[in-house]
């Protein structure tokens, strides 16, 4: 079941990466002294336009030597021009069973991008907002020093 684990981590960590070129929007927030605390919200607010194009929306993580997890669990609302929400719940394996950090990186700091929405269009032209909230059971989380977002064109797009 590990095996199974890290493999789609491995084709999702893959896939999430390759979103390097045709970014769109690329935004992210750093956490006071590399603490996130559990009350606090990270919104991303944006206006989109294209309601025709596919796209991947990637969630960037920035980690510390010092995060104390193999793993974080990380809520996201999407909410759309008309307020509606679209709830999610995600599981980011940062390091391996024997500890090993799983993103790119050297020294203290590991970047882990994590594909959250692969080939989504749009439906509606307005502000959208993103809002991130950390799903751990301690009230500080300390060693997540970033969280933010990415979007590129999908591969299904012409552009």
């Amino acid at each position: 079941m590990h095996k199974i684990k890290y493999l789609i981590l491995l084709f999702t960590t893959i896939l999430a990466s390759a979103c390097t070129e045709n970014v769109v929007l690329q935004t992210s927030k750093s956490m006071p002294n590399a603490i996130w605390q559990k009350d606090s919200v990270v919104n991303f607010n944006y206006e989109w336009e294209d309601t025709t194009n596919t796209y991947n929306v990637v969630i960037d993580i920035r980690n510390q030597n010092n995060y104390p997890y193999q793993n974080f669990w990380l809520f996201a609302n999407l909410y759309n021009p008309n307020g509606e929400v679209f709830r999610d719940t995600l599981e980011c394996v940062l390091a391996d069973n024997s500890g090993r950090w799983i993103g790119e990186g050297m020294g203290s700091v590991h970047h882990l991008p994590v594909s959250y929405l692969q080939d989504v269009k749009f439906p509606k032209s307005g502000k959208y907002r993103l809002e991130l909230i950390q799903g751990m059971r301690t009230d500080s989380l300390q060693g997540i020093s970033d969280i933010g977002i990415r979007i590129c064109y999908s591969n299904n797009t012409k552009k």
